[in-house]
Parts: structure tokens; C-alpha cells; sequence
């Protein structure tokens, strides 16, 4: 199984070299070409809006994730059937009352 990564910094990383140790490919998608998961797995370099470059990250993986919350909910979109985490969690995370509103109704806490 691969996993595209949208999103190549630091927990691109993480999550490249984590799912390596579990027998699983990665593959991020990233505008820098020397980004931090790139230097440990495949990557294609584009745009956080290069809706084209979403879908072949889908056609390359069998299901994305994201790494942080600043991709346009039009790549997501594309690919929703691989992108189980779907909308609302990037939408929410994109706006931080949302988000806070998201992580109380769960029952935890905040800082006001």
C-alpha cells in the first residue's frame, strides 16, 4: 500500500519514515523539492492548488492524507475517495473557532 502525503514539511517527514518502518510506501506531494519528506521518500512538486497534481497523487496512492491545514479544499475535493479524513476536518482546522468548537464537543479542553 502507498500513502500520498499532501504536504511534504516536517510531519511529511515523520509520517514517511513512521510508515516505513511499517512496510508502507509514501509518496507526498509538496511546492519544494528539497522538502523534509522528499529527502526520505518520492515526491511530486507542486502547488497546494494544483488540483492536476492532486489527482495524480491519487492515480500514484491508495489514500491520502494531509499534513497541515493550509490545502485548498479544491484539491480535496478532486480527490475525496481517497481522502477519508474528508472536509470537514480540513475546514475546520483551516478556521480556529471552528476548530476549538470541533475539540470541545469531543470533550476536551482549550485555551479560551
Amino acid at each position: 500500500m502507498r500513502i500520498g502525503i499532501l504536504g511534504g514539511g516536517q510531519l511529511g517527514r515523520m509520517m514517511s519514515l513512521s510508515a516505513s518502518a511499517m512496510g508502507y510506501e509514501t509518496l507526498s506531494l509538496d511546492p519544494a523539492e528539497r522538502a523534509p519528506a522528499a529527502q526520505v521518500a518520492p515526491s511530486i512538486v507542486a502547488n497546494f492548488d494544483d488540483v492536476e497534481a492532486a489527482k495524480e497523487l491519487a492515480a500514484r496512492t491508495d489514500v491520502i492524507t494531509y499534513e497541515f491545514e493550509n490545502i485548498e479544499t479544491a484539491m480535496i475535493e478532486a480527490i475525496r475517495d481517497k481522502c477519508p479524513q474528508g472536509m470537514d476536518v480540513l475546514k475546520a482546522t483551516q478556521h480556529r473557532l471552528l476548530e476549538k468548537q470541533m475539540i470541545e464537543s469531543a470533550g476536551l479542553r482549550v485555551a479560551p
